[in-house]
């Protein structure tokens, strides 16, 4: 039989020899969690060794093959973060408790409607998530026909829409919507051959969260925590109401309050600027919880996923082992990173409230902020990758995020266009779906009188459902691109069949990036 004596491969001008069991890893390549000591890719009859030339992979200083980084990241971030909570908890149970006693609990609610309602929605949002399952694996199996048929979707829908309109006669719409549906017609057509690597990125994603599932239970389970850090931080308003109230002689003046008497002529608070400051940490507090369980749950994913590429499906309690580091290692990384986006969502709230007295400059300042606040979140997704895959700090995994853009942004920014269309249309088919059988269980049920509640509720617990399994493929999606830029060899030896699909299509757009190099 041919036997390979050697196959070498070029990233970054490094060479080494796949037959040489000292050879080094990639250029200044870091080191993963779950990253098994290798020395090249096992190859059958004809072999052959490529890689995407270009790839970023700077590894921090002190990273090494058989040690990498596992120390405690930005602690200080993370006892700021549980120093938040013991206050935001004291606001709540302390006082959030007592101004709720002697309130008026009388409600016009039917027992019997809200019982069955939620025996509905219960059973809804049981189908729900099987039917997220089912839809993750049907992208598993038909990834590329998806993203067609969402491009083409786009196309139709501009191009039906101009249609409407020149038949009613409203030629602004006509020409406007053509232009769209020119525009997306386009877009089609220059990114066919980007079409087979996004393809293959969402199966080899896909494969990963089928093959842990229970990556899954932990994101429903962070979803009830999101639930309760909401009903904690209402009940700390609570609390935080009672206190101003006690302190305030003007019973107008209320926290948050956005009505024209709570400001004078220049726009500034016609009182003290102590409810103002309060309102804004509130806001922050608010905004830095929910980020933080959002991104424990990314972290997790992206740990889980990791270790799915470099160890393939023989690696155990992978899901709890990530879990674990989200919550240890990398949490003060996780803190950190939300508490920035949270200022930035927090500064938007104010400017928005400020807005509404037609301020241009609040305005302008809404406007900005909204897209600071949306860039850092893009920033913090990619960052986060590096952050569960390598355990770096997070100021660190930006450097590395910059890296990354700098040679393969367009790449990625169109990977997720494209995938992020078929999995936002797979959370309204699921959603469709769900308020479609919460209808039929209402009818069956003998309940035509809530059909409306149930069908609106139906929907949204099947969106929401299906919205948290489709935000673990986006965070898979996300890592297998990382992995894939920062050593492709791993999964080669793990799931030979995703590495083939992945180099097979990445070949398509960017063929001078990939050498072959087969001896006998």
């Amino acid at each position: 039989p041919r036997q390979l004596r050697l196959c070498s491969c070029k990233l970054q001008g490094f060479m080494y020899s796949n037959n040489d069991p000292k050879a080094p890893m990639l250029a200044n390549q870091q080191v993963a969690y779950a990253q098994p000591v290798a020395t090249g890719v096992p190859v059958k009859d004809v072999a052959y060794s490529g890689v995407p030339n270009g790839a970023p992979s700077a590894a921090p200083q002190g990273a090494s093959r058989d040690n990498p980084e596992s120390s405690y990241k930005d602690l200080w971030a993370a006892l700021l973060f549980i120093g938040h909570l013991g206050l935001i908890g004291y606001f709540a149970f302390n006082d959030g408790l007592s101004n709720l006693k002697g309130e008026d609990e009388d409600a016009d609610i039917d027992s019997d409607d809200l019982n069955t309602a939620m025996e509905i929605s219960a059973i809804v949002a049981v189908i729900g998530g099987c039917l997220s399952i089912g839809y993750v694996s049907y992208a598993l199996n038909h990834a590329e026909g998806l993203i067609q048929c969402m491009l083409w979707f786009n196309v139709v829908t501009n191009l039906i829409v101009g249609l409407l309109c020149l038949a009613f006669g409203a030629w602004p719409g006509t020409i406007i919507f053509l232009i769209f549906a020119m525009i997306a017609w386009c877009y089609l057509r220059l990114v066919q051959s980007r079409i087979p690597f996004a393809a293959a990125q969402l199966k080899a994603a896909c494969s990963a969260v089928l093959a842990h599932k229970s990556v899954l239970w932990v994101a429903y389970g962070m979803l009830v925590v999101q639930m309760g850090w909401l009903m904690l931080w209402c009940l700390a308003m609570v609390g935080v109401y009672g206190d101003m109230d006690s302190t305030d002689d003007s019973s107008t003046r209320r926290l948050g309050a956005y009505d024209d008497d709570y400001y004078n002529d220049d726009g500034l608070d016609s009182g003290s600027t102590t409810d103002g400051l309060t309102y804004f940490g509130m806001l922050i507090s608010f905004y830095w919880g929910i980020q933080v369980v959002s991104n424990v749950i990314h972290v997790t994913v992206v740990g889980t996923t990791a270790s799915w590429w470099f160890q393939g499906t023989t690696s155990r309690n992978t899901v709890s082992s990530s879990f674990k580091r989200s919550m240890t290692t990398s949490f003060g990384s996780i803190c950190l990173g939300s508490l920035i986006v949270a200022i930035l969502q927090a500064m938007r709230q104010m400017c928005e409230s400020a807005a509404r007295r037609n301020d241009g400059c609040a305005i302008c300042a809404r406007c900005l902020l909204n897209c600071l606040s949306n860039l850092m979140q893009y920033f913090n997704r990619w960052a986060y990758c590096y952050v569960g895959v390598y355990g770096m700090s997070f100021m660190k995994a930006g450097r590395e995020v910059f890296n990354l853009f700098s040679s393969r942004g367009w790449t990625a920014i169109i990977n997720d266009n494209l995938i992020g269309n078929v999995l936002t249309f797979g959370s309204l088919v699921v959603g469709a779906l769900t308020c479609a059988i919460g209808i039929f269980v209402a009818w069956a049920a003998d309940r035509d009188d809530l059909f409306l509640e149930v069908g609106i509720i139906g929907f949204l617990v099947g969106f929401a459902m299906c919205m948290v399994v489709m935000k673990v493929i986006d965070s898979a999606v996300a890592t297998c691109f990382v992995c894939f830029a920062e050593d492709p060899h791993a999964l080669a030896q793990t799931n030979p069949q995703h590495y083939e699909e992945l180099l097979g299509a990445w070949q398509l757009f960017h063929p001078e990036l990939v050498t072959y190099i087969v001896a006998y």
